[in-house]
Parts: structure tokens; sequence; C-alpha cells
């Protein structure tokens, strides 16, 4: 008996079937894992790349060897600054000290008599150590305020003349006049000689402190008096 024609064509048809189910389920090669790579020290101090049972696993030695965390300190590395220059100091200054010299004027009077200007020449070392010299002029208590004022003035601009004639290009940068009348008395002006003291002409010479200074001091204690007694005598 023939095989029916249908039955010859099953065959074929189911091993392709098999083979189309074996395609779809068929998967990647799995590839195994490859072993992490360590870097472990060695006897030689060195540091050489390892896997596996390779590496050097830590002992109990080495273990107890290790500090613990929170003992490992880390040191600050300190930078020496850039050494700098000295900044020079600016030369020191001689402390100064104030000296007042008084001439006097008659009444009414604000020419450099004779006698003003030989004390003020007199004067004429201390006046060139001066850093400072202000002229002060004063009256006394006669006549009014405006008159005054204006002798007084006048008096001090008369003295100030005179010094800068006196000490030429030693005169000092600070060299002023200034003057007021009816007050700022050293004397009372009951009588004609304490009149004569309130008409006077102050010179005040800011000099260094200095033993110099003092000597020349010492030696003339005459001419830093209030006023000669010449000059205390009415004058023409």
């Amino acid at each position: 008996m023939r095989t029916p024609a249908r039955h010859t064509l099953a065959a074929p048809l189911a091993s392709l079937v098999v083979l189309s189910i074996w395609g779809c389920v068929q998967t990647e090669p799995v590839i195994a894992p490859r072993p992490m790579v360590h870097i472990t020290p060695t006897a030689l101090g060195q540091f050489v790349r390892c896997a596996g049972q390779e590496c050097l696993l830590p002992t109990p030695k080495t273990l107890a060897s290790r500090p613990p965390r929170s003992e490992v300190q880390t040191k600050a590395v300190k930078f020496d600054a850039p050494a700098q220059r000295p900044v020079p100091l600016p030369p020191a200054r001689d402390a100064l000290r104030l000296e007042r010299a008084v001439v006097v004027f008659p009444f009414e009077g604000s020419a450099v008599g004779p006698q003003v200007a030989e004390r003020l020449r007199d004067l004429l070392p201390l006046m060139r150590l001066a850093k400072r010299i202000q002229v002060r002029g004063y009256t006394d208590d006669q006549g009014p305020q405006a008159a005054n004022d204006k002798v007084a003035q006048a008096r001090a601009l008369a003295v100030m003349v005179q010094v800068r004639q006196l000490l030429g290009d030693e005169a000092p940068q600070i060299l002023s006049a200034k003057g007021q009348g009816l007050c700022c008395y050293i004397s009372h002006n009951q009588t004609e000689a304490g009149r004569a003291l309130n008409r006077r002409v102050e010179v005040l010479l800011s000099v260094p402190d200095t033993a110099h200074t003092q000597a020349w001091l010492d030696a003339h204690p005459q001419l830093m008096a209030l006023a000669p007694a010449a000059m205390l005598r009415r004058q023409p």
C-alpha cells in the first residue's frame, strides 16, 4: 500500500518547525567573570598587580601594626613666609622746650630802640637753635581797646622784623607775630613800674631740650629775666 502524499510532506515540515523553535530559544554564550585585580606590596617594598589568591592577605600581625583610623593625624606643611626687609625708622627728633624772652617798650612806643635791639642781639645764639619763634605784643591798661590793639600789633611786627634781619637765612620756617592790648598782664597797673612790665613783647622760642641748650641758659640767666632794671625805667 502506498503512503499518502500528506504523510510524505509532514516530515519536512516538522523538522523545519523544530529548527525554528531551536533558533528562538538559542542564547548568547556565557562569559566567565574575570578575577578582580588588586595592588599588593612585595617583599622588596614594591607594588605589583595581583588577582585572586596571588594577592597577599592581611594577617593578625599586619593588622596589629596598623594604627586605628581615628589616630591617624595629618601634619600641616608649613611654608616660611619670605623675609621682609625692616622698615627704617625716621630719625629721632629732639624734644622741644619753650623759653620766653621779654623786651619792653615805652608808653605808646612801638619802634625797636637801641636797648631792644641789643637785647635781641644777645639772644641771637638761642634764636639760632629755635625751631619756631612766636612774637607776642602786649600793652598796659591805659587807653581804649582799639588803640592798644594797634600798638600791641605794631610792637610784635617790629620785633619780628628785627629777628628776621638778625637771623637772615637761619630764620625758622615758623616765625609769627601777633598783638593784643589790654590783656595778659604780668604785673599790676597801679604803678609805673608795673605798667612798664606790661608794655612788652614776648619772644617765645621752641628750642631743643638738650644739654647744649641748658648750658647756654645757665650761662646767660639775665637774658631770660622778665626785663633788666634799665629797661623798666620810663624811656623818652
